[in-house]
């Protein structure tokens, strides 16, 4: 029997092998021989990040019975409230990116970003 090593992948590999898929720059086949990964795994991303990134947006809120202006105000609150704490956390780890980029470009004497032609 052979000893299988389960490889964890980053969020953001996983993300832009599906990304480059569902734009059409590769099909899965292309992208699981140019990342050296099965094809079943890249079926399983795709479907990952569908479920994760893609769908959650585009799903419209289904009441389940007649709501009242007032309830559909209350669901809009929250909905505002959770895309506000997202866009908060985003800017946050934007930032956090930014710094360790600096602190890198310190440390290593090495230019890390693209100088804008």
């Amino acid at each position: 029997m052979k000893n299988q090593v389960e490889k964890h992948y980053r969020s953001c590999f996983r993300r832009k092998v599906a990304q480059e898929i569902l734009s059409e720059q590769l099909t899965e086949a292309e992208a699981a021989q140019k990342y050296r990964l099965s094809c079943t795994l890249v079926r399983q991303w795709i479907r990952w990040y569908k479920r994760n990134y893609v769908e959650p947006h585009l799903t419209p809120m289904k009441p389940s019975k007649k709501i009242t202006d007032h309830e559909r105000i209350k669901q809009l609150e929250k909905q505002l409230k959770n895309t506000q704490k997202a866009l908060k956390e985003a800017e946050l780890k934007n930032k956090l990116l930014d710094t360790m980029i600096d602190i890198a470009e310190e440390k290593f004497e090495v230019p890390v970003r693209k100088n804008p032609a």
